[in-house]
């Protein structure tokens, strides 16, 4: 049996308003577990905010799932409410917002939950929530922006170098005491011949070679 439809809450938020209608859950029913990668589950709500419990309940619900990656975070524009939430930042605020604008969105609100970052639902639903993570997308999250586009697992930059690499040049410019180029051609510091002895050459073996009519 479903419950009745609860409240109709109206927030504003910066600009411009956001109606929310927060519509009890459903009678909670197991999940099938979905195929595919899991599914980025993140939560922005306020303790100051009094139709975010459900929505918190039902994505604690999932948090154990092992298709489900799922986040929580309070945000900060409710704290000049009189009730400052004592686990929100604005870090996750601005958070809530880069997803806002990335997708086009003139607002935020809570309770508010992103699925992969390129889906938004109120949260308070069950039977919606979980539509939505067996709808999503296996591709995940993007990670970053280049050129314009989303690129997932990429840079955001035109120019990138491998981790690793980034570490041990900053290595390298520490024991240098100086700021340095790197040429990563040549494994060399243009202008600073005292830095090779800090770099070690070895000849290493070929790597492993392979093709489909040997396996």
């Amino acid at each position: 049996m479903r419950a009745p439809l609860a409240i109709m809450a109206l927030f504003t938020v910066g600009a411009g308003s956001f109606a929310a209608l927060e519509s009890s859950r459903s009678a909670a029913q197991p999940a099938a577990p979905r195929h595919g990668g899991p599914v980025l589950v993140e939560l922005y709500q306020s303790q100051g905010c009094s139709s975010c419990p459900p929505a918190d309940a039902n994505v604690n619900a999932i948090a154990d799932r092992p298709d489900v990656v799922a986040l929580s975070f309070g945000v900060t524009y409710w704290d000049n409410l009189g009730w400052r939430d004592s686990f929100a930042k604005p870090q996750f605020t601005e958070r809530q917002w880069d997803y806002s604008r990335f997708n086009h969105q003139g607002n935020v609100a809570t309770p508010q939950v992103w699925i992969n970052g390129n889906r938004t639902i109120v949260g308070n639903n069950r039977a919606e929530l979980d539509g939505s993570i067996r709808e999503a997308s296996n591709d995940g999250p993007t990670l970053a922006i280049k050129n314009g586009k989303p690129f997932p697992f990429m840079s955001q930059f035109d120019y990138s170098v491998p981790l690793s690499e980034l570490g041990l040049i900053g290595g390298l410019a520490m024991r240098c005491g100086i700021p340095i180029g790197w040429d990563s051609a040549k494994l060399e510091v243009p202008g600073l011949p005292e830095a090779s002895r800090f770099i070690k050459r070895r000849a290493y073996r070929p790597g492993w070679e392979y093709s489909a009519d040997k396996i």
